[in-house]
């Protein structure tokens, strides 16, 4: 009898974990790592004249992200850096980052995903680094971070900025899927770094106070059994 109550109570408390820790939305490509940069140090979304080939990234399998500007020979835009040595966009070091690669926003460039599984009216925790150009005067970027168009976090870089991690709370209203959206509102060449970006729903205070509750109970059950 005993081991059925302590069972079912097991099953309960499990399920209350379910419900308090699940809930990571999937990001496609949050690293910017799918598709390799085909100019070595770098690759620009659009075509150009430059030296290397151009690449349209929004046609490029795996890419999962939506760039928003065509970069053209020396104009603005956005795209994928990586952190080979040499790099002309002096992007900060990946030293201790989990990817050699981010996408960059030059100027008013911008990268967007339309993702799903929110649940109107629940909590999310977005994270993700942010950095800004190594070259004097030219790493003054802001980035705004929007969810269905709606800006929820502001960051203004200045030059030089390593890579940071960056913590974003924000709550969900709506229903069904939301595009999650980074954009660049610098005026003139101005360059931002942007990798690993994750969004995981933040458990509740009461479903952690049931979950704490249920392992009370459960190791008040085991102590009182082990003690008779």
């Amino acid at each position: 009898m005993r081991k059925s109550i302590v069972a079912v109570a097991l099953a309960v408390v499990m399920l209350l974990g379910v419900s308090a820790f699940a809930g990571t939305i999937t990001i496609a490509n949050s690293s910017f790592s799918a598709v390799t940069g085909n100019c070595g140090s770098y690759t620009y979304q659009g075509p150009g004249t430059e030296s290397c080939p151009f690449q349209n990234l929004n046609v490029a399998e795996g890419i999962g992200w939506t760039f928003g500007t065509y970069v053209t020979s020396g104009g603005p835009g956005d795209g994928l850096v990586t952190s080979a040595a040499g790099n002309p966009f002096a992007p900060p070091s990946f030293t201790g980052l989990p990817t050699g690669q981010a996408a960059f926003l030059q100027t008013d460039g911008s990268v967007s995903q339309q993702l799903s599984g929110f649940t109107n009216g629940q909590t999310y925790d977005l994270s993700f680094y942010l950095g800004s150009r190594y070259i004097g005067g030219m790493g003054n970027q802001t980035v705004e971070v929007l969810i269905n168009s709606v800006v929820i976090g502001t960051y203004a870089l200045s030059s030089s900025t390593p890579f940071t991690l960056e913590n974003l709370s924000f709550t969900y209203t709506g229903s069904g899927p939301a595009t999650l959206e980074f954009l660049g509102t610098a005026s003139g060449d101005q360059t931002a770094f942007l990798t690993d970006v994750g969004i995981t729903a933040t458990p509740e205070p009461v479903t952690l106070m049931l979950f704490g509750t249920g392992l009370l109970g459960i190791g008040g059950m085991v102590r009182r059994k082990l003690s008779r």
